[in-house]
């Protein structure tokens, strides 16, 4: 999966926040159940819930479900990325 760079749209909240978005993808893209999570712009992984909204006729994903809690200090910019998420770690 192409790793989609996000962004805030405005200034970034000053305190933490729970943001939740969508995504469409390409026919092909995404298969159905690929593990996904968000990272910040430095690699650090975010918690992060996705879940399909709609299929392509060959049952890849066309449309992402997202959402995460953000932190000022995680930045600015945010991949998502098509990979399993490490273990949960306190910040």
């Amino acid at each position: 999966m192409a790793i989609p760079v996000l962004h805030w749209l405005d200034t970034r909240p000053a305190t933490a926040t729970g943001v939740t978005w969508g995504i469409c993808l390409p026919i092909g893209e995404l298969p159905a159940n690929a593990p996904l999570h968000l990272t910040r712009a430095d690699g650090l992984p975010l918690a992060t819930q996705t879940w399909p909204l709609a299929f392509w006729p060959d049952h890849s994903v066309k449309w992402l479900g997202c959402a995460a809690v953000i932190n000022p200090a995680d930045g600015d910019r945010f991949e998502l990325r098509s990979a399993p998420a490490p273990p949960p770690t306190r910040r």
